[in-house]
């Protein structure tokens, strides 16, 4: 499949890396044009959106936000461990038994995180410091988790669906969150937030229960779900029966708003000149050709889908809206094209 292009809804199998996930894609399909929609670390498993071919471009650009955005994960603390990656992979820094913990103390601690929060990140991450990954400087003992600064970040909601109590409790918890949300960072903050009862005779006791993260399954990204995930196995036999489990770009942003352009007006907008649209020429998401559900209105800044109006019309890509200040009409300007 030489000229393969759009989406792929991989399950990660647990202890592969995210970029190991990417070569494996390369080989099977035989492009070096795949990326994929938001890193997940090798001890988690679930949804791993893959992007080939020109679909790679729109992992980049305004419709990336409806694509792999928002994500919800299900995930296991596990209290009374600290490690030092914030998950049971990393060394073991403090370990101690809290039997009392109980299920009404997690649930009140972990609403503490709902919202738009300042979130520390894990020092062993993907993200640059001075340049470097975070790992990379955390491996070699050049990053400290004091020196970690926080990140704004959004998290939709956060339920606890199962609390087993023990020496070492463990809380199932599914997490509703913007990319850009570390769960290992829950599990740290929650295990923090949860203070000791220190008796008289046991002035060294740690001040806090402490957390890690015992477990991860990434359910959604965007519109990508587990349940119409596919892992290796099932991706190869899929390719051996010459069938085809790509998602066509165009069909996963049928949830955007579309605007049909004339032939001129298309050709423009692809040669990267202006182009213009009425607020009546948007119409609701959903079939390309299908306007009967009407015009929709479109925000400034909006991302629509953008199709060269005919008998069967083309879809070409996708664009941001502008409404200058001084005219009732909208701009196409940035775009992305399939």
């Amino acid at each position: 499949m030489a000229a393969a292009s759009g989406f792929l809804n991989v399950r990660k199998p647990q202890g592969v890396t995210s970029h190991r996930c990417v070569l494996m894609v390369r080989q099977l399909f035989g492009t070096r044009r795949v990326g994929h929609g938001g890193t997940l670390d090798p001890m988690a498993t679930g949804v791993l959106t893959m992007a080939l071919g020109n679909a790679t471009k729109f992992l980049q650009a305004s419709a990336a936000q409806y694509l792999t955005s928002d994500k919800e994960y299900n995930g296991v603390i596990r209290f009374g461990v600290t490690t030092d990656t914030d998950d049971i992979t990393g060394n073991v820094l403090r370990k101690h038994e809290v039997p009392w913990l109980t299920e009404r103390q997690v649930r009140d601690a972990l609403q503490r995180y709902v919202g738009t929060i300042d979130q520390v990140p894990p020092r062993v991450s993907a993200i640059k410091k001075d340049g470097k990954r975070m790992y990379e400087l955390a491996r070699t003992n050049q990053l400290q988790q004091a020196d970690v600064k926080a990140r704004r970040v959004h998290i939709s909601s956060i339920e606890l669906r199962k609390f087993t109590p023990g020496l070492f409790p463990e809380a199932k918890i599914h997490v509703a969150c913007a990319a850009g949300t570390y769960i290992r960072s829950i599990a740290r903050e929650c295990g923090e937030a949860l203070a000791t009862p220190t008796p008289t005779d046991s002035a060294d006791a740690p001040p806090c229960v402490g957390g890690t993260l015992a477990a991860l399954e990434r359910s959604r990204s965007g519109i990508f779900g587990l349940d119409t995930s596919v892992d290796f196995d099932e991706l190869r036999r899929l390719l051996q029966a010459g069938e085809n489990p790509l998602e066509p770009i165009e069909n996963a942003l049928t949830h955007l708003p579309f605007v049909q352009l004339p032939p001129e007006a298309a050709h423009m907008w692809q040669i990267g000149g202006v182009s213009w649209a009425r607020p009546a020429d948007f119409m609701s998401g959903g079939d390309r050709a299908d306007a009967r559900e009407g015009p929709c209105a479109v925000a400034n800044g909006e991302t629509v889908r953008v199709f060269r109006a005919g008998a069967t019309p083309e879809f070409l890509g996708v664009s941001q809206v502008e409404r200058p200040h001084w005219s009732d009409d909208f701009v196409l300007r940035t775009r992305a094209f399939a």
